[in-house]
């Protein structure tokens, strides 16, 4: 679902540095006094639109179960054998867009996206798939500008995460074995800095930890009901450079 409104999204955070841009390009004569002093008031010196690419890692992503006795009795739980993620890195850039409402303090609405190849304990070692989670994120942060040079932040947000399992075609055997992974809602721990480069266009720099598990589940065509349920560890260190115009 999250990924059909990923359009939708990118729209909504684009719109409001398209119609202000054209604002402010806009001959005086040709601007309504009151968008003009809308565009002065609330968008100057508040908003700041941009692209950024991620580099993730993931934080802990492997586990084994063991019995009673002490004996290897699964991976991420008993009787599945998946008991680890290798990241798949994605750097195609995504929007975000900042809203500084005080002179220290603001609002940042971006996309957040990983995924992990999952690794078996067989010993001819192979993927069922991938986990994939995406969505918005939401970031409360402080800001503390210096001059005209940069502003250093910190900040705590949530990230809306919509999950899913890309199942190996080979695993998945045309429906015979199938896995989900579930929406969760991650958590944003985030410092950065934003560094002027030249006028409105700044660059920007930052290193959260995201914390997020995913629930999930097996099953084989014809079970009446689950033969496994447990959490993919999806906690990350994150890694984010992006450029934006300042307006």
């Amino acid at each position: 679902m999250m990924k059909k409104l990923l359009p939708v999204a990118l729209l909504v955070l684009l719109a409001p540095a398209l119609c202000a841009t054209s604002f402010a390009y806009e001959s005086d004569y040709m601007v309504h006094p009151g968008v003009q002093d809308f565009f002065d008031t609330y968008i100057v010196d508040h908003l700041e639109v941009g692209l950024r690419m991620s580099h993730f890692s993931f934080k802990d992503p492997s586990k084994r179960t063991y019995d009673a006795n002490g004996n290897l009795s699964g991976g991420y739980t008993t009787g599945i054998s998946t008991y680890d993620m290798e990241e798949e890195q994605h750097y195609f850039p995504l929007p975000y867009l900042r809203y500084n409402f005080l002179p220290y303090v603001g609002l940042q609405f971006g996309w957040e996206n990983i995924e992990g190849k999952t690794v078996t304990l067989d010993t001819d070692a192979h993927t069922d798939g991938n986990v994939v989670l995406s969505g918005p994120s939401f970031l409360l942060y402080g800001r503390y500008p210096i001059e005209d040079f940069m502003a250093p932040y910190a900040g705590l947000g949530v990230v809306f995460f919509s999950g899913n399992f890309d199942e190996e075609s080979g695993w998945h055997a045309d429906g015979l074995r199938n896995m989900t992974a579930d929406d969760c809602t991650g958590t944003l721990l985030t410092l950065g800095t934003s560094v002027k480069i030249y006028e409105h266009l700044q660059g920007d720099i930052s290193f959260s930890y995201l914390k997020a598990e995913s629930d999930a589940r097996y099953w084989m065509r014809g079970d009446s009901q689950d033969r496994a349920n447990w959490k993919f560890p999806c906690d990350s260190w994150l890694f984010q450079l992006g450029i934006k115009y300042a307006f």
